[in-house]
């Protein structure tokens, strides 16, 4: 999955990421409806790395705007591998 963001975000996308699947990992079984508002971005680029989250298999949403890590993140956390970079396309 293709993401088109500016050079200058890269490092914002990155960092969100890790901060919503570590957010997940901390309180794991129970799933979070991030908002823009808890992690300080915009909605936008929320919508986006969710959207990567989900379409690459760490996150599942079986409900609207309700996100839990999948069985693939949970076995990378517990054997501490690394969690594949993003694709990035810079505009």
């Amino acid at each position: 999955m293709d993401i088109k963001i500016s050079e200058s975000n890269k490092k914002q996308v990155n960092d969100l990421a890790e901060k919503i699947l570590k957010s997940l990992a901390d309180i794991f079984p129970i799933g979070i409806h991030p908002t823009a508002k808890n992690f300080g971005v915009s909605n936008e680029c929320l919508e986006g790395v969710l959207a990567y989250l989900v379409h690459s298999d760490y996150l599942f949403s079986p409900e609207e705007n309700i996100y839990y890590l999948t069985e693939t993140t949970l076995a990378k956390i517990k054997t501490a591998s690394p969690l594949n970079p993003m694709k990035i396309i810079i505009k």
